[in-house]
C-alpha cells in the first residue's frame, strides 16, 4: 500500500498517454540492447530487421489507453513476424502481454476473454517455435500466462470502477450535505425573522396605543398622559433589549462572526 501511495504521488498530474509512450519505449530500448548482447546457440543474431520488428511489437504499449484492443491487435501480429522471421521468442514475449493487461483493466470479461485468447495463441506459437521447450511446456506457459495477466487487469478494472462509484457517493454525500445546511440555514433565517416580526410588532403596538391615548388625555388627564408616556418609554427599552438579543444571536451563529452578545456594534437604546 505504501508503494502504491508513493507511485500516485509520483505520478499525480502526468498525463496517462505519457506514461504508456515511457513504457512502450523503454521496453523497445530494453529489448534491442538485450537482442544485441544475448546470443543464444541455433538463433540468429539481433540486426536492423529485428530492431525494426521489435519496434512493432513493443510502441504499439503507448496507445494501450487510447484503443487497447487495436494496440493489443496490433503487437501481436508484429510478434507473429518477427516469430516467423526466426528470431528467439523470449526477447518480445512481454509486448502482447502487457497489451492484454491494457484491455483487461478497460474492456468487459467477456472482451477480455477473446483477447486473452489472442495472446495465448501467440504465446502457443512462440513456444512451439523454441524446440528445447517442448509441447508440454509451451501449453501450460500459453495457458498460464493470459490467465494470470487477465486476472491482474480484471482486478484493477474493477477496481477503477469502486473507485469511480465511491468518488460518485462522495460527491453526492457532499451536495446532500450542503443542500442540507442550506434548508438548515433557511429555516433558521426564518425563524428569527418571525420573532423579529413579533417583537417589533407588539412593542409597536403598545406604544402606538399609549401614545393615541397620552395625546387624548394629555390636557384633561395629565397623570394619566404621563403614565402612558413612562409606559412608551419602558415598551421601547424592552424593545430595543429584544432587538440587541436578536442581532446578538445572530452574530453568534453567523460562521466567523465577530463580537460577543454585549459587544460593540449593538444598537443604542
Amino acid at each position: 500500500m505504501r508503494i502504491r501511495a508513493l507511485w500516485a504521488v509520483w505520478f499525480r498530474g502526468v498525463d496517462p498517454r505519457l506514461v504508456d509512450a515511457t513504457v512502450a519505449v523503454g521496453l523497445v530500448a530494453a529489448t534491442v540492447a538485450i537482442g544485441h548482447q544475448y546470443h543464444p546457440a541455433g538463433w540468429p543474431p539481433f540486426d536492423a530487421r529485428a530492431d525494426l520488428l521489435s519496434a512493432s511489437v513493443g510502441l504499439p504499449l503507448a496507445l494501450r489507453r487510447v484503443a487497447p484492443i487495436g494496440a493489443l491487435v496490433a503487437s501481436c501480429l508484429a510478434f507473429t513476424g518477427y516469430l516467423a522471421a526466426g528470431y528467439q521468442p523470449s526477447l518480445n514475449f512481454w509486448g502482447p502481454a502487457i497489451a492484454l493487461y491494457g484491455v483487461a483493466a478497460q474492456r468487459p470479461p467477456r472482451t477480455a476473454a477473446a483477447a486473452a485468447a489472442l495472446v495465448a495463441a501467440v504465446v502457443l506459437h512462440s513456444g512451439l517455435t523454441a524446440p528445447e521447450l517442448g509441447v508440454g511446456v509451451a501449453v501450460i506457459q500459453a495457458l498460464a500466462v493470459p490467465s494470470v495477466i487477465w486476472v491482474f487487469g480484471n482486478s484493477a478494472r474493477l477496481l477503477a470502477r469502486r473507485n469511480q462509484q465511491l468518488a460518485l457517493l462522495t460527491s453526492q454525500l457532499r451536495l446532500a450535505q450542503e443542500e442540507r445546511a442550506k434548508r438548515a440555514v433557511a429555516e433558521e433565517q426564518r425563524r428569527i425573522a418571525r420573532e423579529l416580526h413579533d417583537v417589533v410588532a407588539h412593542h409597536m403596538s403598545v406604544i402606538n396605543v399609549q401614545a393615541g391615548m397620552a395625546g387624548y388625555v394629555f390636557r384633561s388627564e395629565p397623570d394619566t398622559a404621563r403614565a402612558a408616556l413612562d409606559t412608551i418609554a419602558q415598551t421601547s427599552q424592552e424593545g430595543l433589549r429584544e432587538l440587541r438579543r436578536i442581532l446578538s444571536l445572530l452574530r453568534t451563529e453567523a460562521p466567523g462572526a465577530g463580537g460577543t452578545p454585549d459587544g460593540d456594534g449593538e444598537a443604542g437604546e
